[in-house]
């Protein structure tokens, strides 16, 4: 159901902008026509988030794993604490760092003591954007499994630090991590398959690497900031054009 005042707006708007094609089919489907709406990606600072090798540990070994996620059920944090606990007795050093907060956090910190993994889980609540780079520089892997999203800003901040995601198949996921060259996409909701992407990357150095590499690559050429700006002056300008402005 589309409400009245966003139906007429998607109609007589003189432009659209969707953060990915998956965002611009669901306007497509409400009813926008199709010369409108302009596929613009978000865009990150790809100058904060990059790889810096001299940078600060956060102290959390080898094998940390990184999610920067609001903790609400359709973040998906619960399945990727459901598939740290299956990885735990392959990879006893593994520690799970989770940064943001929501109402599903006392659930979540229940669930790792049931699962007994609590000692290596971190939730370490609101981290600020400035804060972040630290955390994505030292993980071995950034995960991203939710349930529902339209674009995934912290895949895009992972790749920027040349860190490989594992992301669930959720709304725009797909077109931003590239499934076996910037990182692996697994079905929404499967902790077995989450489970053995994460183990997959722990367990090959060189290929988190490549994938890490690659993923910096990606972003820089599709959501830097200054990519995003230029998109949004070509729509300005084509408006413009069209409108006699």
């Amino acid at each position: 159901y589309v409400r009245p005042p966003l139906r007429w707006t998607l109609h007589h708007a003189d432009a659209l902008t969707a953060i990915t094609d998956d965002c611009r089919q669901h306007a497509l489907r409400a009813g926008a026509p199709e010369a409108s709406v302009r596929l613009v990606f978000n865009g990150t600072d790809l100058r904060r988030f990059s790889p810096d090798e001299n940078g600060a540990d956060p102290g959390f070994g080898p094998r940390m794993i990184f999610a920067c996620r609001q903790l609400f059920p359709r973040k998906g944090i619960r399945f990727l604490i459901e598939a740290f606990a299956r990885l735990k007795p392959r990879f006893p050093d593994a520690k799970l760092v989770l940064a943001g907060d929501g109402f599903e956090r006392p659930e979540l910190v229940e669930l790792a003591q049931n699962l007994g993994v609590a000692a290596d889980v971190t939730f370490l609540g609101w981290v600020a954007n400035s804060a972040l780079p630290p955390y994505y520089r030292a993980a071995a892997v950034s995960v991203i499994p939710s349930l529902e999203e339209g674009f995934g800003i912290p895949a895009a901040e992972a790749m920027g630090c040349e860190v490989p995601v594992v992301a669930s198949d959720a709304g725009g996921l797909p077109e931003v991590v590239e499934h076996g060259v910037t990182g692996l996409v697994v079905p929404r909701g499967d902790v077995t398959a989450l489970a053995d992407a994460i183990a997959k990357l722990l367990d090959d150095p060189a290929l988190r690497r490549r994938m890490g590499q690659a993923g910096r690559q990606r972003a820089l050429r599709l959501f830097d900031w200054d990519r995003t700006a230029e998109r949004f002056e070509e729509v300005y300008r084509d408006v413009g054009a069209r409108v006699g402005r």
